[in-house]
This record gives C-alpha cells, structure tokens and sequence, in this order.
C-alpha cells in the first residue's frame, strides 16, 4: 500500500472505499458508523451519544472527547485530513496507521459539519465528499471539551445507507463492557437509552451465558506480560460445545488465532487435570500494540509469539483463580457433561 502521506488521505479513501471499510454496502456503512465512534473513544472520551438519521435528517454524535483540531502549514486540518508522522512515529508499512478512524469518517460523509470546543477554542468545520469548505476558530473562555458532528453517509459510495435501530442498541451494549466506566447514548425522537458498564467483560459474560447451564464459577483471568495484556471470563458448561468469543485491541476477532489457541490449549490442560469433559464458554481479549490481523477485515490475529504467552497467562490466573476459590476448585472436579436433553 505503500506510504500514506504518498496517496492523497481523503481522495485515496474515496476512490478505494471498499479497502478501508471492508465493502460498500452493509458491512461498509457500519464499518462507517463504528469509526465515528472509535474517533471519539480515541480522544478521550467518557460519553459518546448518537441519533439515527435518514436520508432528510443527518445522523448525530455528541461527546465530551477532546479533538486536536488545528490547521498545519498546508491549511489542512488535522486528524482529518492530514496524518502527522512525525508526532506519531508510526512506521509500520502496509496497513492502517493508528487513529485512522477520523480520516473515514471525514471522507466518506457527504455532508459533515463539526462544532467544538477545544483547548479555549470553537471550531467550525464543514466539508461536502471529503472537501473542506469552512474552518473557523473563536477564541472562547470556556475550558470544558464538547463535539457535535452532523453527517450524512455518501450516498454516491454506500449503497446501504440506514440500518435497524435494534443493531444500534446491540453495538452500543457490546462495546459497553469492552470500555467499562464509558456511557453509550442512543437518542431516538425525545427518547434517550443509555448503556454503561462497571464490570466489563464479567458483564459480557453473563449477558451471553443465559442458553448455558453454567457448573462453577466464572473464571475471571486478568494477565500481561511483555505488552500483551490479556483477559478472559469462561466456565464449564453442561454439554460438550465449546463456545468462545474473542477480541483483539477491542475489536471481534470472528475466525480466533494464535491467541484462542493458547487459550484453547490453557483450558484443555485444566479440563486434563481436573478429568473433566464438559464444554467451555466464555470471551477472551487481548490488547497489545503490534497485533499481526491476518484477512482484509482482520478475522485472524497472526502474531506467532502469542500462542505460547497466552497458554501461560491464562494457566497462571486459572491457578490463581484456584488458590482463592479452593471450593470450587474442589467442586469443578466432580462436574461431568450431562446426558439427557430435558436436563442440560
């Protein structure tokens, strides 16, 4: 791919749309909407609130995150338009630098318009297909951080332009345990639903265990080692499946990896000890700064090293999860899968 400041940002992503969102009809628009929501959470942000809208009203999002807005010596405005390598000292060819979300966001929005205030300033910037038109800064006295953005997805590059309302709020409630302590608002009409977890993935995993029979405690397994930082919430369960949702970087990693397979290999070698056969479920999350996605819309995570880290955290906090809970430790080693269909 080459050098991004060698392709031209917002008229790279508009030509190629497909290559940054993955497709231009459904999966790209939502891919379009996500990436307004990671530019807020990327900024700081503790609430990001959106409102749907259709092809009259613009969609909204509103948030307390702090975006450097600014103009650099080409009047271009950047985390927009511009990538700044030299304040980021990214390096890495071929793939999508950090923080790339503005620049999607920007591009493929036919019509956007951002108020703010940041820094002491309100900014005004309003673009049509990735062309800036208006960019004003006033000086305010007012140290608080606030954005709105007005935007209508590009008619001309989506041919999926709405979505159902329910697929809004299954977004917002996921992602809310990815990023515990963060609000996610879904304002509809006078109506405001709001989504917020303390508990995080322990969270997640009781919302998605309910079809289960759970036979012990939740594992609850937090690790990292060497920039690899690592958990995982599982248990066994009374039939034989196993059933593992994984992330990487907080983004679902749907085809798994090297990292699912030394989680995979953890939970074998406990099953081994403790002579148990029952299946598994649970949610596995890793974060590290140079996680290796393999496949175009990152389905696999690739980093070799991985497998090996990841079998001996999880080993280390399953044994740590033992030592303070010796009970169910004790019970988990007379669990069985069960036999007959009106019991599990």
């Amino acid at each position: 791919m080459g050098r991004f400041e060698d392709l031209g940002l917002v008229e790279s992503i508009r030509k190629r749309p497909s290559m940054y969102v993955g497709s231009t009809e459904f999966f790209g628009f939502i891919n379009y909407l996500v990436s307004g929501f990671d530019l807020m959470l990327h900024h700081g942000a503790s609430w990001i609130e959106i409102q749907p809208g259709d092809d009259i009203k613009p969609w909204v999002i509103r948030s307390d995150a702090n975006l450097p807005l600014e103009l650099n010596e080409k009047e271009q405005v950047k985390i927009f338009e511009t990538y700044d390598y030299a304040e980021t000292e990214y390096e890495k060819p071929n793939s999508l630098p950090p923080l790339f979300d503005a620049y999607i966001f920007y591009a493929l929005s036919e019509e956007f318009e951002l108020k703010a205030i940041s820094d002491g300033k309100q900014i005004t910037l309003k673009a049509r297909c990735g062309e800036k038109g208006v960019f004003e800064q006033i000086p305010v006295n007012d140290s608080s951080s606030t954005v709105v953005i007005e935007f209508h997805p590009d008619t001309y590059i989506f041919s999926v332009t709405e979505a159902s309302i329910r697929n809004l709020h299954s977004y917002c409630r996921r992602n809310s345990t990815l990023y515990p302590g963060v609000s996610y608002r879904i304002k509809t009409g006078d109506e405001l639903v709001e989504y917020k977890s303390e508990n995080g993935l322990t969270e997640f995993f009781e919302s998605m265990v309910h079809p289960y029979q759970v036979l012990h405690k939740p594992i609850h397994v937090q690790e990292m080692e060497d920039d690899l930082k690592v958990e995982a919430v599982f248990a066994l369960h009374s039939w034989s499946e196993d059933y593992i949702v994984t992330f990487a970087n907080k983004g679902r990693v749907p085809l798994g990896g090297t990292h699912l397979a030394g989680f995979i290999e953890a939970v074998a070698q406990l099953r081994s000890e403790a002579n148990v056969h029952a299946g598994n479920i649970g949610i596995l999350a890793i974060e590290h700064p140079d996680i290796t996605f393999e496949g175009c819309i990152k389905g696999r995570v690739g980093n070799p090293e991985f497998r090996d880290l990841v079998h001996k955290l999880i080993s280390h906090g399953i044994q740590k999860w033992s030592e303070a809970n010796p009970e169910e430790a004790r019970l988990m080693q007379m669990v069985e899968r069960f036999q007959f269909a009106d019991i599990w």
